[in-house]
């Protein structure tokens, strides 16, 4: 089969089997699905397996450290709870975070661990979403976090085996087990594919994480980088960067070795130095005596999982190194395709991107000032803004004022400050204009005009335009040169939180250059409903 796929489909397209989405490589190879209990007996007893080995290491002095003990609890606790019947319940990240740190100060924090334990639901009344073993753990008889640690692998065993023995039994019951132990086994069951593979338009195919590994190599070649076709991304990354990274991935890193921390700073350093240790070990003359053999094993074992253990840590640096290079690089393609928004990027790197010390904080281009342009309608805004406050650009694009606005402004470009004061002046304004135009309608509805102005009540109340009108229609010898549609449209405008424009406006408030327009507005709206309501008291 695998011959047909590379021979009769793969190489007419110049393809890999690696290339090919899950699905589709299931599909043709015809991958027969799995039996759900046999799958779960599986599990069941590689489970079994590590944690008689984690409780074997305590038992040889070999615990982990109380960090590690307490990242361990939290993650396995909270990964062992069933979710609820609206499929949630699982603690967040913060919570997560709260129990690692209560854990690690477990001699301090007892009373506080079984409080949150119950917070979270994790014990308690217990029931189908409750965690299935950890309320067999008795807190109060753990001296530390080692006795919380053995007695929690010892109750996760037990509970491990029952299943095991039940996944085995003749009176096995697959819904009654998946009640109770699906959650922690998650068993994805391949129930094959269809004869025929129909692809729907809008249906997603998942594409194979490596596709574009070698297109990418090829470009950054041809673009003359030292890139050979079999190097992975992130050494494509850091030679495509020139490497370019925040300062904190360059820092020396600590390791302990043998509890006890040696002095030296470069990881390449340790671990070269426990690789020559394990070396050692290894050149030396085998031991006669049988415990000697056990402890030089022992020995050899324990060194080749430091090593192993700094190489993770270094990975999980590099994997978080590349994610913040692969975005920074995706923010710069869409800075540069930002339509409305210009930015003068000089001189700035990712290695800017960062917080250190108050010295240095300055420096980070989150903090650093940098000259930008924004285009909203026919005008350019201007100013000097750190880049994360680059979204108040943004918001202003979508205020509904900006048209109006901008068309009593002159110049072609304005200062983003001044514009920001505007805004800021419009809603303290149109506030005060609406105290004026309640007091208008109070004095309206107790004048002279009054039994006009209710025969036009409609639903309880006079339209704010039927007063208007009236009263208008009724007066002569207006000093405002507004006519009634002028009127009712700027009260309008301003009722709707919107900013109204004229021609006949414009020449009215006499814009000049550099000064907020707003203002001028509402003051012409305020003359006009004080000169109403004097008339009205006349």
């Amino acid at each position: 089969m695998q011959y047909y796929i590379k021979n009769a489909v793969l190489d007419k397209y110049n393809l890999k089997t690696s290339y090919l989405p899950d699905v589709v490589r299931e599909y043709i190879l015809g991958y027969a699905g799995l039996h759900y209990r046999s799958e779960a007996e599986r599990k069941l007893k590689d489970k079994i397996r590590e944690t008689k080995k984690l409780i074997n290491d305590i038992d040889k002095d070999k615990a982990p450290r109380t960090g590690e003990m307490a990242q361990f609890l939290a993650r396995d606790i909270i990964f062992h709870k069933p979710l609820n019947a609206e499929n949630k319940g699982k603690p967040n990240n913060v919570q997560y975070d709260v129990l690692q740190g209560l854990y690690a100060m477990f001699v301090l924090e007892k009373n506080n661990i079984l409080k949150f334990h119950n917070e979270l639901q994790l014990v308690g009344k217990q029931n189908e979403f409750t965690h299935p073993f950890l309320y067999k753990v008795q807190l109060k008889e753990c001296r530390g976090i080692l006795d919380f640690y053995k007695s929690y692998l010892q109750k996760k065993k037990t509970w491990l085996e029952k299943g095991l023995k039940s996944s085995t039994s003749n009176d096995y019951n697959e819904d009654t087990f998946k009640i109770e132990y699906g959650h922690a086994l998650k068993i994805k069951i391949r129930k094959g594919l269809p004869k025929e593979y129909i692809h729907e338009h809008d249906s997603p195919v998942v594409l194979p994480r490596g596709l574009f590994n070698e297109a990418i190599a090829a470009g950054l070649q041809n673009e003359g980088f030292d890139i050979k076709s079999d190097d992975n991304l992130v050494y494509s990354l850091d030679k495509y960067l020139k490497g370019d990274t925040q300062p904190y991935y360059d820092m020396k890193r600590f390791y302990f070795h043998n509890e006890e921390y040696d002095g030296r700073s470069d990881y390449k350093e340790i671990i070269e130095n426990l690789k020559n240790e394990l070396q050692k070990l290894k050149d030396e003359p085998e031991p006669k005596n049988d415990e000697e053999k056990r402890k030089r094993a022992f020995a050899i074992k324990d060194l080749a999982k430091e090593v192993n253990r700094i190489y993770g840590r270094e990975q999980l640096i590099r994997y978080t190194q590349s994610n913040d290079r692969a975005l920074w690089l995706m923010f710069m393609e869409l800075a540069k395709k930002e339509e409305a928004a210009e930015y003068e990027f000089v001189n700035i790197n990712l290695k800017n991107v960062y917080y250190s010390n108050e010295e240095k904080e300055s420096e980070s281009i989150l903090n650093r000032n940098i000259p930008m342009k924004c285009k909203i309608f026919d005008k350019v805004i201007t100013d000097n803004l750190p880049l994360k406050r680059y979204g108040e650009f943004r918001a202003e694009l979508k205020d509904r004022r900006m048209e109006n606005l901008l068309k009593y402004y002159k110049d072609d470009e304005i200062n983003h400050s001044l514009l920001k004061e505007d805004l800021e002046l419009y809603n303290r304004g149109r506030e005060d204009l609406f105290e004026k135009i309640y007091q208008f309608e109070e004095v309206a509805l107790d004048s002279d005009l009054k039994d006009d102005l209710l025969e036009k009540k409609k639903d309880g109340f006079v339209a704010h335009r039927d007063i208007i009108e009236i009263i208008m229609n009724h007066f002569s010898d207006f000093s405002f040169d507004l006519g009634l549609k002028d009127v009712i449209e700027l009260r309008n405008r301003f009722n709707h939180n919107q900013i109204p424009y004229k021609p006949k406006l414009s020449e009215l408030i006499k814009q000049e250059e550099s000064e907020p327009v707003t203002p001028k507005l509402f003051d012409l709206a305020n003359m006009v409903y004080d000169e109403l309501i004097q008339k009205l008291k006349n």
